[in-house]
């Protein structure tokens, strides 16, 4: 765990780019709508609950752009695809 930075923000307000949109991105989403983010979904497959939450949601693959204004993005994709998003970042 010596790779992993514990990190405490204030996201309220702030935009939140969420890449993947399975069951893991799903948990990840929940905790992002509680603390008041404001979360964009980019995946083409999207998991019922996170279709449920009423969230913008681009179906379609990651693309570098969407991280235009972004103020923090969350990868939670395929290894393949969170290598793209990290690059890109």
């Amino acid at each position: 765990m010596s790779t992993l930075l514990p990190l405490f923000v204030m996201l309220a307000g702030r935009r939140v780019v969420l890449v993947g949109a399975g069951p893991v991105a799903a948990a990840k989403l929940e905790q992002l709508l509680a603390v008041g983010a404001d979360v964009r979904v980019v995946a083409p497959d999207v998991h019922p609950a996170i279709e449920q939450s009423g969230v913008p949601i681009d179906r379609r693959p990651f693309e570098p752009s969407d991280l235009d204004e972004a103020w923090l993005v969350v990868a939670a994709a395929t290894p393949d695809v969170n290598r793209a998003v990290a690059e890109a970042a």
